[in-house]
């Protein structure tokens, strides 16, 4: 077997800088260690590999001193050239020792079961700057993508939603980490963190000191009776602040999962494939009806000395090793300012709207105050956006009053909406057989 290797990768890191590295590298093989290299490639160029020599105390820079692991250390200081705004590193870090055996990591797992062997993966690093300051800011994501430095989130229109929204990799990446290959107990934690960072530092207010947002939140939800901070918690998504430029974070309220809205949990246990692997994957997507508004009042987190200063945000997932799904979504966020109303073809519709019986078996009666010889238009959907049903009739009074056979969808969640010239509403349903 290969070396051991503890390393903590960077993550969002500051353009025009070069990156060192330091590792900790130690091997069985009595003859010891060969060699310690990086391999990279920025922005899906391959560059040329570097070495991390022996680290010695008595001449390099004490800034890496590490105490009782020097002796294991091994250092490349500045090795890798300073990255520009925006750009991407993909990495690895490799070590192989005289008899041949090589270790590379970051690693994840390789199946569906706890048994099947991990495959080797990559670390990422984005570079950005942070733009001029602001008090106040709003953002559909329509063309505000520069606004963020993202590692392992996007801003477009993912599947399953009809506009662009902030969001992970769907479905999010597994943990990274390493197995000792003696024990085979963790050697490195098996974790990854996807990160959205607001590059605009925000001037904190004295009052109005908010920020709100449209979330749909499809990641693992942890063990019953866990809470956030329990090892069976397992992944979760965070919002945190930074008054030291990025130098430490700390939280707005817990970390939460899909557990914390019944929909999104429901959805994410739903599709979980292979179904009954130790580590499947949730394909449940997202739809608009999931969204669901996230208000946080930073005056709860901040003390009085906060208002003035400037703070950085930052939008978290995190990942263990084992199951993932489609993630977070996040929609209309509004910094320290109340979110633009609706368009007027977006508003609900202000009528009565009642689905009988819920739950439902054979049939669902639907019962809505409209407006007279207007048409309306009536969509059956299931959790993951999937449209099953679709009319239009032509109402003739101020009620309408409606019955959809069930007997072809099979057992779950769904939505029934209704649209018409005055806007759209939703509710949910629930089918039994």
């Amino acid at each position: 077997w290969g070396p051991v290797i503890e390393y903590y990768a960077p993550d969002i890191i500051p353009a025009g800088n070069a990156v060192s590295f330091l590792a900790n590298v130690e091997d069985d093989f009595e003859a010891g260690i060969d060699t310690v290299f990086v391999k990279y490639s920025v922005n899906g160029t391959a560059k040329s590999s570097f070495g991390l020599k022996k680290y010695n105390k008595n001449t390099d820079n004490p800034d890496f001193a590490q105490g009782g692991s020097d002796d294991i250390a091994y250092l490349a200081e500045e090795g890798m050239p300073a990255l520009n705004a925006g750009d991407r590193v993909l990495f690895q870090v490799v070590a192989r020792d005289k008899a041949g055996n090589e270790t590379v990591i970051p690693t994840t797992a390789g199946g569906t079961n706890f048994e099947d062997n991990n495959v080797t993966d990559f670390y990422e690093i984005s570079a950005t700057s942070l733009l001029e300051s602001t008090e106040k800011y709003f953002t559909n994501f329509d063309d505000s993508a520069d606004d963020f430095a993202l590692l392992g989130f996007d801003v477009n229109t993912p599947s399953g939603l009809s506009n662009n929204s902030l969001h992970t990799s769907s479905p999010y990446k597994n943990g990274l980490g390493l197995y000792d290959p003696v024990s085979g107990g963790t050697y490195l934690d098996f974790d990854y963190n996807a990160i959205a960072l607001f590059r605009r530092p925000i001037v904190v207010r004295a009052d109005t000191a908010t920020i709100s947002f449209d979330e749909i939140v499809l990641v693992e939800p942890g063990e019953d009776g866990s809470v956030w901070g329990d090892n069976d918690f397992w992944d979760y998504v965070i919002v945190e602040v930074s008054f030291n430029g990025g130098g430490s974070w700390f939280e707005l309220g817990d970390g939460y999962d899909s557990g914390s809205n019944a929909p999104w949990k429901t959805l994410f246990t739903s599709t979980l494939a292979p179904a009954n692997s130790d580590n499947p994957t949730s394909n449940g997507q997202p739809s608009t009806a999931l969204f669901k508004k996230h208000e946080i009042d930073l005056q709860d987190y901040l003390s009085d000395a906060a208002a003035g200063q400037e703070m950085l945000l930052r939008f978290r997932l995190f990942a263990d090793q084992w199951v993932n799904g489609a993630g977070w979504y996040i929609d209309n966020l509004a910094i320290q300012q109340p979110a633009p109303k609706a368009l007027a073809v977006e508003k609900t519709l202000p009528t009565r709207f009642i689905l009988s019986p819920n739950p439902a078996v054979d049939f669902i009666n639907v019962e809505a105050s409209v407006i007279a010889n207007e048409q309306i238009n009536i969509d059956v959907i299931d959790v993951q956006g999937r449209t099953y049903f679709k009319d239009k009739i032509q109402s003739s009074d101020n009620t309408l009053e409606y019955r959809f056979a069930t007997q072809d969808l099979k057992p779950g969640t769904y939505f029934i909406r209704l649209e018409t010239e005055n806007g759209v509403e939703t509710r949910r349903f629930v089918l039994r057989k």
